[in-house]
């Protein structure tokens, strides 16, 4: 895996939570 690939990945699983978390607390993007 490329530092681009694994930069991507991470930045995917950290806004995957983000969403995760918004949609518990029920608050609107």
């Amino acid at each position: 895996m490329t530092l681009a690939n694994a930069l991507g990945v991470s930045v995917a699983a950290l806004v995957a939570l983000y969403l995760v978390y918004a949609l518990l607390r029920g608050e609107d993007l």
